[in-house]
């Protein structure tokens, strides 16, 4: 979406992954004990096991939206057929038929691009090459926002319903890893006590996108 633009626009910035690693933050930890045994064990019986309850939550809600696109998928297209045969029923006519599936292919492919041209731009495409820049360090805003969840999954119904190039393969490992980053909503800086927060939401995005993918094959 971004390539057309001969700049960055407003709000693309970096993002630190980077963990401070200087000897004052060093010397901070040791002395808060975090490098000690006792510490380091309860850290992973109680903010480890909220990662590996956090990632399962993550990977059901991927599923959830990949089974719901599907269903979806399903049910309109059954409702294409339908409403093609009432049609040849009604008039006995294949023009008539032909027009009627034309009509309902035009007007799911006009909601995919009203999704996308006043909800969310970054619901365009499969969005891998946007959370590919995102893993690597490139804040897009919205890019991983509930509202482009909306556009992305709704979008991707409507497109293969209306019969355009595309699959659900792509758009899903997006829709997973906006999945991914809403683990962040939940004050994952008291919950986990991670060493960079950033960091964090880069490890849910990508587990988020992966189960999308695995979801949407």
């Amino acid at each position: 979406v971004y390539s057309r633009f001969l700049s960055a626009p407003a709000g693309t910035e970096s993002i630190g992954y980077g963990i401070n690693e200087s000897a004052q933050h060093i010397d901070y930890f040791d002395r808060i004990g975090l490098f000690s045994k006792s510490f380091t064990q309860s850290i992973w019986l109680s903010f480890g096991a909220m990662r590996w309850l956090l990632l399962v939550a993550i990977g059901l809600g991927a599923g959830l939206v990949a089974v719901a696109v599907e269903l979806s998928l399903h049910y309109l297209l059954e409702e294409k057929i339908k409403l093609i045969d009432f049609v040849g029923r009604s008039t006995d006519s294949i023009g008539a038929q032909y027009l009627a599936d034309i009509g309902f292919c035009l007007c799911s492919a006009a909601i995919a691009g009203i999704l996308v041209c006043f909800v969310e731009v970054l619901a365009a495409g499969s969005g891998i090459p946007e959370i590919k820049c995102f893993l690597n360090g490139i804040h897009l805003p919205k890019l991983v926002s509930p509202k482009t969840l909306f556009a992305k999954a709704v979008g991707i119904v409507f497109s293969v319903v209306a019969g355009l190039p595309c699959g659900k393969e792509g758009p899903m490992i997006h829709s997973g890893a906006i999945v991914g980053a809403m683990a962040t909503f939940f004050n994952l800086e008291r919950r986990l006590r991670p060493l960079n927060l950033d960091v964090e939401a880069r490890d849910f995005v990508a587990a988020g996108g992966a189960g999308g993918g695995s979801a949407g094959l």
